[in-house]
């Protein structure tokens, strides 16, 4: 069995490409300045809204299956989509 340090830095390492931090509750939107947009294509204008955590925990993904929707704004266009994350 891994050790505690070694299975952190697993999942770590595996959750390096996701462009934001996790937030469970909407807030202030972080911009997402090299994220393009599906719709227009423009770069810079990507927003992360809030995530919804669909099965598991934020807290404890490194334990427990855990799924996630990431809610994005583009402000140019005013389109909206989710990208689903499994953790």
């Amino acid at each position: 069995m891994p050790d505690d340090d070694a299975v952190y830095r697993a999942v770590i390492d595996a959750l390096r490409h996701l462009p934001v931090d996790y937030v469970e509750e909407p807030g202030e939107p972080q911009a997402l300045p090299d994220l393009p947009c599906p719709r227009c294509h423009r770069t810079g204008a990507v927003v992360y809204t809030h995530s919804d955590v669909l099965e598991g925990s934020l807290e404890h993904y490194h334990l427990v299956h855990t799924e996630v929707d990431h809610h994005l704004r583009c402000a140019a266009c005013g389109g909206v989509w989710t990208v689903y994350k499994l953790l």
